[in-house]
C-alpha cells in the first residue's frame, strides 16, 4: 500500500473514531467488521470500472439495509468511501481505525519482523523490551521474513528500527560504495 493511502486510510479512521468516540466505539468496530465480511463477499462486483454507477449504488444500499437499523451514522460514513471511490481501501481504514482505539486506549500497536519463528520466551522478552521503552501496553503483530537472515525489524509511530543482518549488510554496502 502506497504511504497516500495510508494517509488517506488514517485520515477516515480518525473521522469515524471522532463520529463514534466514546460510547459507541466497540459497536462500531464491530459493525465495521462485519461490513468487511459482506464487503468482501461483492468486492469485485465493487471494484469493477465497467458496472454502472447505479447498480453499485444499488448493491451498496442493499448491503447497508442491515446495518442502518444498528447505526445510520456508521452507513453514511461508508457511503462517503463509496462515494469518494476508496473502497478498495475499506480493509486498511478498519486497521488504522482499531490502532485510533488502541491509541486512545493507551496501547501501541507494533510490528516485530523476526527472520524465522520464535519461541514464546524469546517473544515475551522482546515485548517486555518494548514495553519498558515505550512505557506502554502493545497490541504486537508478528511477521515472519527470511530475507532479513536474522536479527529483528520495529515498526512503531511510523518509525522503523531495524536491527536485522540484511539492513547492516546494506548499511556496510552503502558506506563501501560511497568510498
Amino acid at each position: 500500500m502506497s504511504y497516500t493511502n495510508v494517509n488517506i486510510s488514517k485520515k477516515y479512521a480518525k473521522v469515524l473514531f471522532d463520529l463514534s468516540c466514546p460510547n459507541r466505539l466497540k459497536k462500531v468496530e464491530e459493525l465495521f467488521s462485519d461490513f468487511l465480511i459482506v464487503f468482501e463477499n461483492v468486492k469485485e462486483f465493487f471494484l469493477n470500472p465497467v458496472m454502472e454507477i447505479e447498480k453499485r449504488q444499488e448493491v451498496l444500499n442493499t448491503a447497508l439495509s442491515n446495518f442502518e437499523q444498528e447505526d445510520k451514522e456508521f452507513c453514511d460514513f461508508v457511503r462517503v468511501i463509496f462515494e469518494n471511490k476508496r473502497q478498495e481501501l475499506l480493509p486498511q481504514i478498519f486497521d488504522c481505525f482499531k490502532d485510533v482505539i488502541r491509541e486512545y486506549n493507551n496501547i501501541a500497536s507494533v510490528t516485530i519482523t523476526l527472520a524465522n519463528e520464535a519461541s514464546n520466551w524469546r517473544k515475551e522478552r522482546i515485548i517486555n523490551k518494548i514495553k519498558e521503552k515505550i512505557q506502554k501496553d502493545i497490541f504486537v503483530t508478528w511477521k515472519i521474513d527470511p530475507e532479513i537472515i536474522g536479527g529483528i525489524v520495529v515498526e512503531y509511530n511510523d518509525k522503523l528500527l531495524n536491527a536485522s543482518i540484511k539492513g547492516y549488510l546494506q548499511n556496510i554496502t552503502k558506506e563501501l560504495v560511497s568510498i
